[in-house]
């Protein structure tokens, strides 16, 4: 064996020793095992001869019957890998820790082997976990929310598509959060009262141009009762100024609405209440300023309008 020879098996001898995934060399036509890297020892807690002791399927599984995936993966595949399902025996004989998987065929001499390279997911399912109750937290908060919280991105065509719309929407529109997922801006036209759509059009178009916007309008239900709302929305302007990002906010005006028409109504009812008694009726305030006068009182000064 010349020099080169010996650098290159020294080489791969290191690379098995030295790896950060743990390694399983083994024989695919008996499942006897061959060799295990130091990280194979570590993150099974077992020794060397312990790993050695048992054959490859002893040790692995997948969704509790794993022996003949891994015996046909072994047997039939150049190189197989899997991201989800597998499982690794750990020193104590019911503890099984997940692992992703890579089992390669090698073509040494006197016949192929196959390796086995095992990485522990475990602290990758905390982290994936984890994230799953922040966004289902999140989720819950967005929901108690009054407000509808979108959010969409803009192309090179002008067109937009929502990414996200918080379910408040569907009490807002009668109308769950799919069906402006799905069908976009255009979607969303078409439950604005006809009246109002071409404000909101423009509205639209200083959007694109990167411009805020802070429309009142209608919408209709699917029962044909209105609602009002403000959208408010802040446009995230890319390089060329122009919006590639759409954040909005819409917020349930009609109880709002409601309450200013009834005051409006008793105001009115007020005023031609007050204009149809013959004494002079008047509000000031504190500075002696006017705030309203009556018919009575507009004749008395002699003035064409109370405004005067």
């Amino acid at each position: 064996m010349n020099m080169e020879q010996n650098q290159i098996k020294g080489l791969g001898k290191a690379l098995f020793q030295e790896a950060g995934d743990a390694l399983f060399l083994f024989d695919p036509d008996n499942d006897r095992l061959m060799a295990v890297n130091p990280i194979a020892e570590r993150l099974t807690g077992l020794s060397r001869a312990e790993l050695l002791a048992k054959p490859m399927t002893y040790w692995f599984r997948f969704a509790g019957k794993g022996k003949e995936r891994l015996r046909h993966a072994a047997a039939h595949s150049e190189i197989f890998h899997s991201q989800e399902g597998f499982l690794l025996r750990t020193s104590q004989d019911d503890v099984w820790i997940p692992i992703n998987i890579t089992i390669a065929r090698l073509h040494v001499e006197p016949k192929p082997l196959a390796l086995i390279t095992a990485r522990d997911i475990r602290e990758q399912r905390e982290a994936h976990a984890q994230l799953q109750a922040k966004e289902a937290e999140l989720r819950r908060v967005l929901a108690s929310v009054s407000d509808c919280l979108w959010s969409a991105e803009i192309d090179d065509a002008g067109y937009w598509v929502y990414h996200f719309m918080s379910p408040v929407v569907a009490r807002i529109t009668g109308r769950p959060p799919e069906t402006f997922l799905r069908g976009g801006p255009a979607a969303w036209r078409e439950v604005i009262h006809p009246e109002d759509q071409p404000r909101w059009d423009k509205a639209l178009a200083s959007l694109r141009a990167g411009k805020a916007s802070h429309e009142e309008y209608r919408v209709v239900l699917p029962d044909g009762l209105l609602r009002w709302v403000r959208d408010s929305v802040t446009p995230t302007a890319g390089a060329d100024r122009r919006a590639v990002r759409l954040d909005g906010v819409v917020t349930d005006l009609t109880e709002r609405k409601i309450a200013e028409e009834e005051l409006a109504q008793e105001r009115r009812l007020l005023q031609t209440l007050m204009n149809h008694l013959p004494d002079n009726i008047y509000f000031e305030d504190r500075d002696s300023r006017f705030l309203c006068i009556n018919a009575a009182m507009t004749q008395r000064f002699g003035l064409a309008s109370p405004s005067e």
